[in-house]
Parts: structure tokens; sequence; C-alpha cells
């Protein structure tokens, strides 16, 4: 990210000037205030909230993110549950867990990592919207490209909040947005614009842009 002006992006000796922000210690403080929360829930009697997972196939990308989501929930003493299912599944097998999940009073929270060739939107349009953790429920979804979403962030929030609390206003700024086939790249576009960035995306991590 550069800072826009008459000039272009500001410089050093020819070079641009980047920074690179740690989130580890924003991330931290988040799962903190997430536990004392469940902690909250325990203390009035009420059950921990519990995240269901449906994975359909094997997608490398986003085993790492599993894990993570995994350990988050560890932490913070919220129940973990993954329905993982081959990549070559009969789709209506996956939308019946899907409608089991969703009328699960115990479940509080859905997600979805399926490649897009595996009907993730159609995945997506069953999800009911007050279990949508991701904001890939087509109500959501629209409330998000029209910069009209309510309290449920998309993925890509943590960068533009870790961005703000590093004090750096994305107003005015040049944003390069490189993602990959999950769509990260085109969701974090739209947050930048929000912000009044101006935003250039590339939708394949191979090829770096000029």
């Amino acid at each position: 990210m550069s800072k826009q002006g008459t000039n272009g992006p500001e410089t050093e000796e020819g070079v641009v000037v980047g920074r690179v922000w740690d989130g580890s210690n924003v991330a931290q403080e988040v799962l903190e205030h997430v536990r004392q929360e469940v902690m909250r829930l325990r203390y009035e009697g009420r059950p921990p909230p519990t995240l269901a997972e449906i994975r359909v196939g094997e997608w490398p990308p986003d085993a790492r993110f599993r894990v993570l989501q995994e350990e988050a929930c560890r932490i913070t003493g919220v129940f973990y549950q993954v329905h993982a299912f081959p990549q070559c599944c009969d789709p209506q097998i996956v939308l019946q867990t899907l409608a089991d999940l969703n009328a699960d009073p115990a479940i509080a929270g859905i997600a979805i990592h399926a490649h897009p060739s595996t009907r993730f939107s159609e995945l997506a349009a069953a999800l009911a919207p007050a279990k949508d953790v991701d904001g890939v429920q087509p109500l959501h979804l629209g409330r998000f490209l029209t910069n009209k979403r309510l309290w449920r962030q998309p993925r890509g929030a943590d960068i533009v909040k870790l961005l703000k609390r590093a004090g750096t206003s994305l107003e005015g700024r040049r944003v390069i947005c490189i993602g990959n086939a999950s769509g990260f790249a085109g969701i974090l576009t739209w947050l930048c614009l929000h912000e009044n960035a101006t935003v250039s995306a590339w939708g394949a991590p191979t090829t770096w842009p000029i």
C-alpha cells in the first residue's frame, strides 16, 4: 500500500517505502475478548457457542486457515465441529447436513470451505443468514457490496482493522489486493473501496503485478 500524491507513491531514493504490520498482538487481544465472553456464558449457566465447518474436498490454500481456526476455538473455549466431504460427493448430502446445522439451536455459526467448482454458491445460498460467519450468504453479500452490512464482518475485515489500529487511513491511498481462487482479493477490494481507497486487484498470486 502506498500513499497517493501528485508525484505518485512516497519514495526514498527511488525505492517505494513500505511497512509491514504484525497482527499477532491484535489477534491475541481479540482471542482474549472472545474467551472472556465465553467464560461469561458459562458463568450464566449457558453453553459455549459452537462453530460448525462444512468442508468439501481438500483445498491446500485453506489448510493453514483451518488449523488457525481450530486453534482459535480451542483457546477461546468455543466448540468446533467439522463436517468433511470428498470433492466428488452427492451435493444433496452436503445440503442436508447444512440444513440440519441451520436448524440446530446449539450451532451458533457455520463456515463453508469449498472450491468454487463444488457448488459453493449453492451452499452459501442455503446457509441461514443468522449463522453465516463469513458473510457469504446472498443477503449479507448484497449488504456488503452496497456498504450497508450490519455487525457481521466478512473475511478481510481484520486486515482493514489492523491498518486502522496502526494509525493508517486508507482514504486516498493506492492499494493492491493480491488473492487467489477463493475470491479473497475481491472481498478485500470492496472493503478498501468502502474506505475510499483506489484499488487494483489481482486474482492470481503467481504473477506479481508490475
